[in-house]
């Protein structure tokens, strides 16, 4: 099999790596201890893709190295609008190819960032991947933006969850704040936004599941103009994390 056939599909959401004659390359940002991992991908368009999920480092090593991942040419309006929410449309639908099928839940703003839980239930397998389009422009000032964000338990369990983020960014600090909430979870966080490189960390926020709290790391990205939207994936410190996540939102 394809690792996951594609982390073409990794950019279903903005055509980072996918469709479109799009390239991208990846690189490893963390590794846990079952291989599975978080991976940043850049477009050559300069769009920016996170993705956590099964065998990280064996994955960015074949898309680095291999010049056609999928002879799908994935586009977000393959895959219908089943629901919305105040910030994003969520699109549900599957890809099948060589034998494999891949089940897509895909929450989205204006068809260009978005986050989506991809499952093989073949496999037992899923991950989660963010993207958005490239950040222009120099934002500066103070800004909250508003999302939606799941989280799901990742080494076992039926736990998965969907609820609303808050993110406040100060652009002249280079700091933030996260706040998002499900029925039976919550995480907050604060961290550095790194302006030029797009993208935002926390290293010890705190995730709360159904009373219980877990050191967590969010890995972050600002996207569009003037860093329009935010996206992003969480992960527990475990070894193996317990829990993992991932959230888009916009610009108030």
């Amino acid at each position: 099999m394809k690792k996951f056939i594609l982390l073409g599909c990794v950019c279903g959401l903005s055509a980072c790596g996918g469709g479109g004659g799009i390239d991208a390359s990846y690189k490893t940002l963390k590794v846990f201890s079952d291989s599975a991992g978080v991976a940043v991908g850049t477009g050559s368009d300069g769009s920016k893709a996170l993705a956590l999920m099964p065998e990280i480092s064996a994955i960015v090593t074949e898309i680095n190295t291999t010049s056609d991942t999928s002879d799908t040419e994935l586009k977000l309006e393959d895959f219908p609008i089943v629901g919305s929410t105040e910030s994003s449309t969520i699109r549900q639908g599957a890809l099948t190819e060589n034998g494999v099928t891949q089940n897509f839940l895909i929450y989205e703003i204006d068809g260009e960032q978005g986050f989506g839980l991809i499952t093989l239930p073949e496999y037992g397998m899923k991950y989660l991947l963010v993207s958005g389009s490239e950040m222009t422009g120099n934002p500066s000032g103070t800004f909250t933006y508003r999302g939606d964000q799941i989280v799901e338990a990742w080494q076992s369990g039926a736990f998965r969850e969907f609820g609303t983020v808050t993110i406040g960014a100060n652009f002249d600090t280079n700091s933030f704040t996260y706040s998002g909430d499900t029925a039976n979870s919550s995480l907050a966080g604060t961290g550095v936004l790194e302006v030029d490189q797009g993208r935002f960390t926390d290293i010890d926020a705190t995730l709360t599941v159904s009373g219980r709290s877990y050191e967590t790391m969010i890995h972050g990205l600002v996207n569009g103009n003037l860093a329009e939207t935010a996206t992003g994936v969480f992960h527990t410190n475990d070894s193996t994390p317990d829990y993992v996540g991932a959230f888009v939102a916009k610009k108030d």
